[in-house]
């Protein structure tokens, strides 16, 4: 259980990272 909310936290701030490089991408387009 300890294993699946590290891999559970781990994904969420890689998608929050993901997100973060998307709007700063759209931003200099923008």
């Amino acid at each position: 259980m300890i294993k699946d909310t590290v891999l559970l936290i781990s994904v969420t701030i890689l998608n929050a990272n993901i997100d973060d490089m998307i709007r700063r991408k759209e931003a200099l387009h923008v």
